[in-house]
């Protein structure tokens, strides 16, 4: 039961971040604010992180899972016209649905990624190396088709 709690009161934390740091980013925000609109002592959000910027990266984390979810399932085998348009229309309605973590994630890297330069430089960039086999693969399907 405790555990349970902890889990809801962590991911309270984190929606209370994501509220905040969507609307003024990292230097912007306030971990008094985040506490607030968390309903808990400020004092608390240091039980679960250890300053501000790991709980800032662990909500970009989180909005990234959810965004890359999408691209996760392209796959050679799929066909690409049908692969291709469901992946759009994904993200677009992430996008519609969840506004304040695609705001999030834009402010982030408008900024040159500061905080989330590691993942994208490793297992990131490792996933769009694979994907972009998956779209190159179909390209050269296509021009089998045709010559």
């Amino acid at each position: 039961m405790e555990q349970k709690k902890s889990a809801q009161k962590r991911q309270q934390l984190l929606n209370a971040a994501l509220d905040v740091f969507s609307v003024y980013g990292f230097n912007g925000a306030s971990l008094d604010e985040i506490a607030q609109l968390a309903d808990m002592h400020k004092s608390n959000i240091f039980y679960y992180y250890e300053n501000k910027e790991a709980l800032y990266v662990e909500v970009l984390t989180t909005v990234m899972q959810k965004w890359l979810a999408p691209l996760q399932s392209l796959e050679s085998e799929l066909e690409p016209t049908e692969a291709l348009s469901h992946y759009i229309m994904t993200k677009i309605e992430i996008s519609r649905t969840q506004p304040k973590a695609s705001k999030l994630f834009a402010l982030e890297v408008i900024q040159g990624a500061p905080h989330i330069l590691p993942i994208l430089k490793g297992p990131l960039k490792k996933l769009f190396k694979r994907k972009a086999k998956v779209i190159l693969n179909w390209q050269a399907q296509v021009l089998k088709l045709k010559w």
